[in-house]
């Protein structure tokens, strides 16, 4: 009985030793080196570029004046062009290169132009902008081969920074300060062959500057600055429809002076923005830049009050999917551009606060398929940036 006793004893402890060993060879076997094991999960990492501001393409013109606009996904820049006499040159990007397009005069004037404004309408581009050779808003249209005038070239007498167009339906309209009936607002659109009247000339009843227009579903908007007898001055919008003008808002947009106006309108919906301020000051902290919208009967605040860094200029306005943009000149960022849009409870920067060149001008906004572009002169040069990964 002991006999067997010590066989069975013996046989525990060989089964104890042949597990140990077979752990043991599992755990360090040199054929199967730890990092062969199967790992109980996996990560991957993604590296997400950061969008920050690019350069797209540039060209020799614009010092005097600049106007962008993108059609159908093809960027096209107006400029005044100094091989032109400052005259207005037309470029549409090709590739990486902005390549000028027929010239549009060769009988230009010695005195150049301000106040381009550009449309591009299927295969038509639209020009128009103020000749001081004339003291006069001139209106050019491009069918794809040549370039004309719409009626008169000197039909519409005016001033600088007082002229605005849009296209509607291939039908051009020009609102702008009418000089030779005391500087009133005219509203105007071309009828093929001549300009006419949109409902009453001469409103409102005081001279106005600083005008801006646009046509959305059939609706025609057009803000200016009006200038009361008192000698101060109140922005105001204005709407045609149905054969009638109507002032939107009670009263001016701001119970402050207004130096500086844009509109901007997103459907139904006017937003405007404008330079809070009459030059009231002397640093570079005020005259900042507001923006509102008109919610129901009133126009509301977007945002803070003037929340720009410092004192603006070139205020340039866009709205996209319901989301308003602005670029603009500051001058607490050594008059650079910067670029900023509402997120829904502020205004945030787009990039860097300063992303073109100090002492910049004429800064213009466009936002496709959700990615802001901004055009800028400096210098007598364009260039046209825009922000992506």
């Amino acid at each position: 009985m002991r006999k067997y006793s010590f066989y069975i004893l013996y046989f525990f402890i060989l089964l104890l030793v042949v597990i140990s060993c077979k752990r043991y060879s599992n755990t360090f076997s040199p054929s199967q080196p730890e990092s062969t094991a199967t790992p109980a999960f996996t990560a991957t990492i993604t590296l997400t570029p950061t969008p920050s501001w690019k350069f797209v393409a540039g060209v020799f013109a614009g010092g005097k004046g600049l106007d962008y606009t993108i059609s159908n996904g093809t960027h096209y820049l107006a400029a005044a062009d100094p091989d032109l006499f400052d005259y207005p040159s037309v470029f549409k990007l090709t590739g990486d290169k902005f390549v000028k397009q027929p010239l549009i005069d060769n009988s230009v004037g010695s005195s150049g132009v301000r106040d381009i404004n550009m449309v591009v309408d299927g295969n038509n581009v639209y020009l128009s902008y103020y000749e001081y050779s004339f003291s006069a808003a001139t209106v050019k249209k491009f069918d794809g081969n040549t370039w004309s005038f719409l009626g008169d070239r000197v039909f519409a007498k005016t001033d600088i920074d007082s002229s605005s167009m849009d296209v509607y339906q291939g039908v051009p309209y020009l609102a702008y300060r009418d000089d030779t009936n005391n500087g009133k607002l005219r509203v105007v659109k071309f009828n093929g062959s001549n300009w006419e009247d949109v409902g009453s000339s001469g409103i409102p009843d005081n001279q106005v500057n600083n005008v801006s227009l646009q046509v959305s579903n059939g609706k025609i908007y057009v803000s200016f600055l009006e200038y009361l007898t008192s000698g101060i001055s109140v922005g105001k919008v204005i709407k045609y429809e149905s054969g009638v003008w109507q002032e939107l808002g009670s009263g001016s947009i701001s119970s402050d002076l207004i130096r500086i106006l844009t509109l901007f309108v997103d459907g139904d919906t006017p937003y405007v923005a404008y330079k809070d301020g009459y030059g009231n000051c002397y640093d570079t902290t005020c005259d900042g830049i507001t923006v509102k919208k008109l919610f129901g009967s009133t126009w509301a605040m977007v945002g803070d009050a003037e929340f720009s860094l410092g004192r603006v200029d070139g205020i340039s306005l866009y709205v996209y999917d319901g989301v308003p943009y602005v670029a603009f000149i500051d001058a607490k960022l050594q008059s650079n551009v910067t670029a900023m849009k509402f997120d829904g409870a502020s205004w945030v920067y787009i990039g860097k606060q300063a992303f073109m060149n100090d002492s910049s001008g004429l800064p213009k906004i466009f936002v496709y398929d959700g990615i802001p572009y901004v055009a800028a002169t400096y210098k007598g040069v364009s260039g046209l940036m825009k922000f992506s990964n």
